[in-house]
């Protein structure tokens, strides 16, 4: 995968999502969870997809993962997830408790930030930078931090300097409507409108003053595939706003026509057919 990334000028940044979203690696290890939230005496409210940060153990696991991680990707940012924790189970969990009173730590959120700033130092000394989800890590200092376009917030963070990547949904979730007649691939218990020309509209560089731009490394464009069913659907859902996506980002703003883009669209989208890749009608 490696190779053929670079041969295509693609760099591959891996994610090892921590500490929440590890339901997998929790199945396989259980003693690394605070509980079984289905087990008698569980208190209200545990998640199974939590790892325990008061058991020593599970950290060392995971420190062993990021630095297997970085051994195999030469990437010099790493993702370490790191949004949608439910710290439910720290809240009521001893070895948490403990690891809080030991570290001197307030609560459970300077839990995952005690957490979060020990994997950062750990891929830091091996000459890497530490990505996550801002809206769990926090803005990383040094790192990367992907953030959803909520404007005040995201300029503030530029303004003082941390390196970001826009995330706004609104923009860029493909696994949103992207308002055809008849469209079989929708799901209205997670969706919002996602023309392909809003697609195409997409500018990271519209939440910060241009001062900052320096600062906003770039968007991205992302579906969320066990939400779906068949590579053929991926690939529905994918192209052609992938497309816009792309130019979205590759190209200055000033210049940009989505009539041209659609024009041009009409010539891709019968080289994407001529190459079996099920992409969706382009708008009337």
């Amino acid at each position: 995968v490696l190779d053929y990334a670079a041969a295509r000028h693609i760099r591959v940044m891996p994610e090892v999502d921590v500490p929440g979203h590890c339901r997998a690696l929790l199945n396989v290890h259980p003693e690394f969870r605070c509980y079984d939230k289905n087990a008698p005496g569980a208190p209200a409210g545990s998640v199974d997809n939590v790892i325990c940060l008061g058991n020593d153990e599970a950290i060392a696991y995971v420190e062993r993962i990021f630095d297997d991680v970085a051994d195999l990707f030469p990437c010099e940012v790493i993702h370490m997830g790191g949004d949608e924790v439910k710290r439910v189970n720290w809240e009521n969990c001893p070895k948490c408790r403990e690891r809080m009173r030991k570290e001197g730590l307030k609560d459970v959120n300077d839990l995952q930030t005690w957490f979060v700033r020990r994997i950062e130092k750990r891929l830091s000394a091996r000459g890497r930078r530490l990505a996550g989800w801002a809206c769990g890590t926090g803005f990383i200092r040094g790192g990367v931090s992907y953030f959803q376009g909520h404007k005040k917030a995201f300029a503030t963070a530029a303004a003082e300097g941390y390196d970001l990547v826009d995330d706004s949904d609104r923009y860029t979730y493909y696994i949103y409507n992207q308002c055809l007649p008849d469209d079989p691939a929708v799901y209205p218990w997670f969706s919002f409108p996602l023309s392909l020309e809003k697609a195409y509209a997409y500018d990271p560089g519209r939440l910060v003053d241009p001062a900052n731009m320096s600062h906003v490394l770039g968007g991205q464009g992302y579906n969320w595939s066990e939400c779906v069913p068949t590579e053929a659907e991926l690939q529905w859902t994918l192209f052609p706003r992938a497309c816009a996506t792309a130019e979205a980002l590759w190209s200055p703003v000033e210049g940009k026509s989505f009539d041209d883009f659609l024009g041009r669209m009409k010539v891709h989208r019968k080289r994407l057919l001529n190459e079996r890749v099920n992409c969706a009608p382009l708008p009337e």
